[in-house]
């Protein structure tokens, strides 16, 4: 009687890893942008740390390029200075790379024209008091008009208090001076400058 033997080979072999990385750009910006980039990089599913190279280009022309990596969890987030970047349409590539393995991911944005700011229609009240300065009362009549602008406006005015209004269509953020003049009956004639802005 014969007694066959089998021989059971098992061949365990590594699993190759599956690296990659998912990004996303704002935009669309206008001059000069501030560009943001951000991400994940995963491993099998799994959140990971790899060094992230990141290109801008517009066309075949190499604009921007910088480095940096994703945190333990995979995350990424760039924030980029565009200021020499112009009008028109871009792409963003971006490489990760452990070592090992690498991952590529790509997607656009557009820099832009910023829209022209509009005007607010603003009503001013202007008060204050005037005096001589040996002393007495003032009246007379003041003028009041926003410097480098159409807008002005005056008023008569007795006891040495006026108060004024002037309508203008102003922009927001921008800095403004509005001159005041006072003329008394003799047609002397003391100014001041208020400064302000709209926030």
């Amino acid at each position: 009687m014969k007694t066959l033997f089998l021989l059971s080979l098992l061949l365990f072999l590594p699993l190759a890893l599956s690296l990659s990385i998912s990004c996303e750009v704002g935009g669309p910006y206008t001059r000069p942008p501030r560009i943001t980039v951000a991400g994940n990089v995963t491993q099998d599913g799994v959140g990971t740390a790899t060094n992230i190279t990141l290109k801008i280009y517009k066309g075949d022309a190499l604009r921007i390029v910088t480095q940096g990596e994703s945190d333990a969890d995979g995350k990424y987030y760039f924030i980029l200075d565009g200021s020499g970047l112009e009008i028109g349409e871009y792409s963003v590539n971006l490489t990760a790379d452990n070592g090992t393995h690498l991952a590529n991911c790509s997607d656009t944005f557009s820099v832009q024209v910023a829209p022209s700011p509009t005007c607010e229609d603003t009503l001013l009240l202007i008060k204050g008091k005037s005096l001589y300065a040996e002393g007495g009362v003032v009246s007379g009549r003041v003028s009041v008009g926003v410097e480098g602008t159409k807008y002005h406006n005056s008023t008569s005015f007795t006891d040495s208090q006026f108060s004024v209004y002037l309508r203008a269509c102003l922009y927001r953020g921008k800095r403004y001076i509005v001159n005041v003049i006072v003329t008394d009956s003799a047609n002397r004639q003391g100014t001041s400058q208020i400064i302000f802005s709209i926030s």
